[in-house]
């Protein structure tokens, strides 16, 4: 078997620092097969699965999304079709929403920070959705692994993506500020559903 973790260096704050110290004493320390990936921008995630998995050829390989929500949609969005390709999540991200409902809780959530217990760990089966939406007059098909949002939240979760680019303004704060944004904005949306 095989693992690869893909890390976001834009996701989160300072957890990634340590976790890029883990990963290269894992790699070192271990002898099962191991490679660590970065990303440098919007869908390399989604392209380095896929890529992945297809030389992994018949080798069941484990993909771990080291990020957050987002990060996990695009490498799902990677192995989607690749019968021999696993998800493994190492929530790295600012909300870290998916690893909250499979653990209860952000507390218990800390248990898929263990990079030793994830490569060891059970595997489990997951929903994943299809969504397909029309942008630019062209269908586009994408795999939806946590939720959906629209309207209202979907606008605060824009929003709040951009206020990460501010200083001081991260994580939870973030997500205040799309909120209270919206609020004020009063903006609304046209979809057919």
């Amino acid at each position: 078997m095989k693992y690869a973790f893909i890390v976001n260096p834009a996701s989160g704050q300072g957890k990634k620092k340590d976790l890029v110290a883990q990963l290269n004493e894992l790699v070192e320390s271990s002898s099962k097969d191991i490679k660590v990936y970065y990303t440098a921008g919007e869908k390399d995630a989604t392209v380095l699965a896929d890529a992945i998995a297809r030389e992994a050829g018949d080798e069941q390989v484990v993909i771990f999304a080291c990020g957050g929500d987002g990060t996990i949609q695009e490498v799902a969005n990677g192995i989607v079709g690749n019968d021999n390709a696993v998800l493994g999540v190492v929530p790295v991200g600012s909300g870290n929403d998916f690893v909250r409902t499979l653990g209860g809780g952000l507390d218990e959530g800390q248990k898929f920070l263990d990079l030793d217990r994830q490569i060891n760990g059970e595997m489990i089966k997951a929903d994943l959705l299809k969504m397909s939406y029309i942008e630019n007059g062209e269908t586009v098909e994408k795999y939806i692994v946590n939720g959906i949002n629209i309207g209202f939240d979907g606008n605060a979760a824009i929003t709040a993506s951009k206020a990460k680019s501010y200083p001081f303004i991260s994580g939870t704060m973030s997500y205040i500020v799309g909120v209270l944004v919206n609020l004020a904005a009063k903006k609304g949306e046209n979809l057919r559903i």
